[in-house]
């Protein structure tokens, strides 16, 4: 069972908002459940400005395979489809959580994000905000190497690669493994619990 739990006893979130995410929550519970199995998953929104991308006024987190929280900033204009999207990103966390706990290497973490993306894309046609199309070659050839030589490790700066630093645009870890992920010409969906290490070798034959 998927529960969706709306938090606001404050009344931050609008009456539109609450129904944007509730008919949000019902298509993703469908999609989900027959795509991904996904179940046992409580859903809970919330206001919290801190905590969104900035694009969007929407952020996510898989806390464990049984809970997603998902905070909002209700000061701004949220989209319908972006909410139903960030749900389904979030399940399928959840879902490849389950067969192997919270992602641990670099390798895990990267996968993981372009898996989620990807899914994003095979249920609907807006691309993912985090995938990106303007990284120069050579920065993506240096994360791709980056993945072989390093993917193994578990302290690594995540913050600085999904987020940006001096070296790699913000959201660039993301973009790394959308493109990994694209290359095994399979559903994401149906990879949901295929082990990190089998895309290494798509990785290597670029």
């Amino acid at each position: 069972m998927l529960k969706l739990h709306i938090l606001n006893s404050g009344n931050s979130i609008k009456k539109i908002q609450e129904k944007a995410i509730k008919a949000s929550f019902n298509r993703a519970l469908k999609i989900c459940k027959k795509l991904i199995d996904a179940n046992n998953i409580d859903i809970v929104f919330y206001h919290n400005p801190k905590f969104v991308m900035e694009e969007t006024g929407i952020g996510g987190s898989t806390e464990t395979t049984n809970l997603v929280r998902i905070p909002v900033d209700a000061s701004r204009e949220l989209d319908e489809e972006i909410i139903f999207l960030t749900i389904c990103h979030e399940l399928h966390h959840a879902m490849r959580q389950r067969e192997f706990g919270f992602p641990k290497t670099l390798l895990d973490t990267v996968i993981s994000e372009g898996l989620a993306d990807q899914f994003e894309k095979e249920i609907s046609a807006k691309k993912p905000i985090t995938y990106l199309d303007n990284v120069d070659r050579r920065i993506l050839e240096e994360g791709l190497e980056m993945l072989i030589e390093d993917g193994h490790k578990l302290e690594y700066d995540y913050y600085g690669l999904f987020f940006g630093n001096e070296k790699y645009p913000k959201y660039f870890g993301y973009t790394l493994g959308n493109l990994v992920v694209e290359r095994v010409g399979e559903k994401p969906s149906e990879m949901v619990r295929k082990p990190s290490e089998e895309f290494i070798d798509y990785i290597k034959n670029r």
